[in-house]
């Protein structure tokens, strides 16, 4: 079943490429799109609807493509900058893929290190892990940032792990992230991967923002991006794995020079053949490969299903493969395995970017 998810969601991804017969078939759809959209921003221009607003700066970390673009590592990144800076920062995400107890009066929690990632999701426990700074899971980011601000009444910023197309909460600064495919045949959703036209202008939940945009391949953008505000500025962001890996033991494994050992490589993100690149770079033997779905479930026994087995056991031969995931599957697989590797991934933000968010923040006060 999963691996009939993970080949239909490739061959959806694949189409809107370009603009094809699925494009053309789906293209009349994109009207309720634009009417949800257009109703979306009356509701809230005639008050129906009302956006939050918090004591502190809000920065929203977004895309407006579906699927992943690396917001989490820029989510981190920003953190770790402003807290080297000896600025308290707290941070907010929906927790996507994460199970709800309905039951409760509201789905509002903060991460902490006894936090199941199943409560919490992956990335927000991982946000956490690597971060140690307040993070708080929600449905209603609204919601999620009065909760930090009533317990961590002195975080100074707080930074929204997604949520660039949700008008509940205002915010100050938008990083709008893009990544290879930039935004595919320019088609909104369900003919192309557009979560919201582009470029975004009147249709911006927070028009007053300042927008900046990021990506990898800042150069090679299409000429829409440059132009998606008149003030928007387009900053490179790289992203790379290190040359070790870790275990949830805290142990450390050095990737360079290369293990003479096969590798089998795990991923369950959104792109997971980024990470199997990364690691072919680096020169390591990749024997096998496993695609999982972006935010799977992981146990003992899927793990097992996988070809995993303990190596720590007992001193692995020659021909054992060494098995690496990425972070995001770690954060699961070591609630019951702290043997695994996983390969950490770091994100360099530029230094031009930093001082204008920092600009931005001044402005603010």
């Amino acid at each position: 079943m999963n691996s009939k998810r993970i080949f239909f969601e490739r061959w959806v991804l694949a189409q809107w490429a370009s603009v094809g017969p699925l494009a053309l078939l789906l293209w009349p759809l994109t009207i309720l799109t634009w009417l949800y959209l257009i109703g979306n921003k009356f509701l809230y221009k005639l008050a129906l609807r009302r956006s939050y607003r918090t004591s502190v700066p809000v920065i929203v970390v977004g895309n407006v493509v579906v699927g992943g673009a690396g917001k989490t590592p820029v989510v981190i990144a920003l953190a770790k900058y402003f807290t080297a800076t000896s600025r308290r920062v707290g941070i907010i995400s929906r927790g996507y893929g994460r199970q709800i107890d309905k039951s409760l009066s509201t789905d509002c929690m903060e991460v902490l290190d006894s936090s199941s990632s199943q409560l919490v999701g992956d990335e927000p426990k991982l946000i956490y892990q690597k971060t140690n700074v307040p993070v708080f899971v929600g449905s209603e980011r609204a919601i999620a940032a009065k909760s930090l601000l009533e317990k961590y009444p002195g975080v100074e910023l707080i930074i929204s792990d997604d949520g660039l197309q949700n008008a509940g909460l205002e915010r100050d600064i938008e990083l709008v992230l893009f990544d290879q495919k930039t935004i595919g045949n320019a088609l909104l959703l369900p003919a192309g991967p557009l979560r919201e036209p582009w470029p975004r202008g009147s249709f911006r939940v927070s028009p007053a923002a300042h927008e900046i945009i990021l990506s990898p391949f800042a150069d090679n953008l299409p000429k829409p991006t440059k132009t998606s505000h008149p003030k928007a500025q387009v900053f490179n962001v790289r992203r790379s794995l290190t040359n070790y890996a870790l275990n949830g033991r805290g142990d450390r494994l050095e990737l360079l020079p290369p293990p003479s050992r096969p590798v089998h490589a795990l991923a369950g993100i959104a792109q997971p053949e980024q990470f199997f690149q990364m690691l072919q770079e680096k020169g390591l033997n990749i024997s096998q490969t496993t695609v999982l779905e972006d935010h799977a479930t992981l146990d003992a026994q899927r793990l097992k299903t996988l070809g995993y087995c303990d190596c720590n056991l007992t001193p692995p031969s020659a021909e054992q493969p060494l098995f690496l995931c990425t972070e995001k599957d770690a954060v699961k697989i070591w609630e019951f395995d702290t043997s695994i590797w996983a390969v950490p991934l770091e994100c360099e933000l530029a230094q031009a970017l930093l001082d204008k968010v920092d600009d931005l923040l001044i402005g603010l006060r």
